[in-house]
């Protein structure tokens, strides 16, 4: 072996080489891969399945949403008394276009 590496390193590469020319050891590695072969990857979800989540996901926000407009008129109004005293409620009646 004539690489061009430490004389630890080497001597310890020669040790794996002979471990891995170790019939056991190549009985073992080959069994390994079987192993993993036989395993089962796990089902990737498909196409149809992902956008049936999302479309159903977006659905159950727009539900939300709509359910929540009855309260939004009484809403607005406690935000208007607990704000009116500060001053952060304009009077939106003068705002607009220009009239003349």
């Amino acid at each position: 072996m004539n690489l061009l590496v430490d004389p630890k390193e080497q001597a310890w590469l020669q040790q794996l080489l002979n471990a891995l020319a170790d019939p056991k050891v190549q009985a073992w590695l080959q069994q390994q891969n079987k192993t993993e072969a036989v395993a089962p990857a796990p089902a990737a979800e498909s196409t149809e399945e992902m956008m049936s989540t999302r479309v159903e996901a977006v659905r159950e926000r727009i539900a939300e949403m709509v359910g929540a407009i009855p309260g939004m008129p009484a809403e607005f109004d406690n935000a208007g008394e607990e704000h009116k005293e500060s001053g952060i409620i304009l009077d939106l009646t003068r705002c607009g276009p220009a009239r003349e």
